[in-house]
């Protein structure tokens, strides 16, 4: 949609730009994880538009850290672990809906 204003008897575009209402960011998808006895790496599908991931750890959604990058190693996990990890997209409007992905740390090997 264009806005036109009269000056001096001629119509002229309006000089302010179009753009497109912000929303908020659609909630990360894929999740995928990979672990070591005492940590899980969470990876994602980039958002357009998101400025930064909020990662949220175990049933209480407790937050654990902000990134800018699609990734986030959790760290200090027990081995054989299972650990919900939730992360949110966030922009300048605000922070997604939760996606969510169930991760376990690997068992501890004995050195045998």
């Amino acid at each position: 949609m264009k806005f036109y204003s009269k000056n001096r008897a001629r119509l002229q575009a309006d000089s302010r730009k179009e753009s497109s209402p912000l929303l908020l960011p659609e909630a990360p998808q894929n999740l995928q994880y990979t672990a070591t006895t005492n940590s899980v790496t969470v990876d994602w599908k980039a958002v357009d538009g998101a400025t930064s991931y909020k990662v949220y750890r175990g049933s209480e959604k407790v937050f654990y850290k902000e990134v800018t990058e699609p990734k986030c190693t959790l760290t200090d996990i027990t081995p054989d672990t299972k650990l919900t990890v939730n992360v949110t997209a966030v922009n300048e409007v605000g922070e997604s809906p939760m996606s969510q992905i169930e991760t376990r740390t690997e068992p501890e090997t004995s050195g045998s």
